[in-house]
């Protein structure tokens, strides 16, 4: 009976709606995972410009998420890799480039969740961020 009651538990989890925190360097970031994920209920994605991570960082704001989705990485981002580092310990960060050479080798770290931006679908994103949440837990990271 306890296991049926887990089984439930994860399911009733695994089909509720996921919260993105969408951070890219322009507002054309944006364009493509709104693109790709508009319409489909399994996202609640807020966005916000790089350069307001700190702030988002200060105010608490990113701990109300389950994973953070960097995207159109540019010259700017290598300026916010301590940020970054940061909210990688709250939460978990997933990548999207639109070509390998754009991924900072100081990031590196990042680079098994990391894809290409020209593969983003809503399923491909869901699947991507549950696998990630999923392993961030099982590694016993603190959320927060």
């Amino acid at each position: 009976m306890e296991k049926s009651f887990l089984k439930q538990q994860y399911l009733e989890y695994s089909a509720m709606p996921q919260k993105i925190l969408v951070l890219a360097s322009q507002d054309a970031g944006w364009d493509i995972v709104e693109a790709n994920v508009e319409g489909h209920e399994c996202f609640f994605c807020s966005y916000y410009l790089i350069g307001q991570l700190p702030e988002l960082i200060g105010q608490q704001i990113i701990d109300d998420y389950d994973a953070c989705l960097l995207v159109d990485f540019k010259a700017s981002m290598p300026l916010y890799n301590d940020v970054i580092q940061r909210v990688s310990q709250k939460i978990p960060l997933l990548l999207g480039v639109g070509f390998e050479g754009e991924l900072p080798s100081k990031l590196s770290y990042l680079m098994e969740n990391s894809f290409m931006l020209s593969e983003l679908t809503a399923e491909f994103l869901r699947q991507r961020v549950d696998n990630v949440v999923g392993s961030y837990s099982r590694v016993g990271v603190s959320c927060g």
